[in-house]
């Protein structure tokens, strides 16, 4: 597992966020660029880092936590939280476009 912010300090430009938000992976993709856009800058210094921290994890390990919600005990709560948030944004993003279908 690696440290939430192993960064050391480093903080990312917003551009970088943004390009490091494009995984390649089309069901990461459809999450984490919105998220980055709509959300990235409202976020307070440590919620970036933290965003930033799920940023340097593997396809693989994001996709686990995000579209399958597995293996989340290994995580740290503040981990944890920082993938609620992306969550809870997702879920956001779904009931409006569903009250907009109405």
């Amino acid at each position: 597992m690696v440290a939430l912010h192993s960064m050391d300090g480093l903080f990312w430009s917003p551009s970088e966020v943004i390009w490091r938000s494009r995984r390649g992976l089309l069901e990461l993709d459809l999450i984490l660029m919105p998220y980055c856009r709509e959300c990235y800058s409202d976020l307070s210094v440590a919620q970036q880092k933290d965003y930033q921290w799920l940023l340097q994890q593997t396809d693989m390990d994001l996709q686990k936590w995000l579209l399958w919600r597995r293996d989340l005990d290994s995580l740290s709560l503040l981990q944890q939280a920082a993938l609620q948030r992306v969550w809870d944004y997702v879920q956001d993003k779904l009931a409006l476009e569903n009250a907009t279908l109405s």
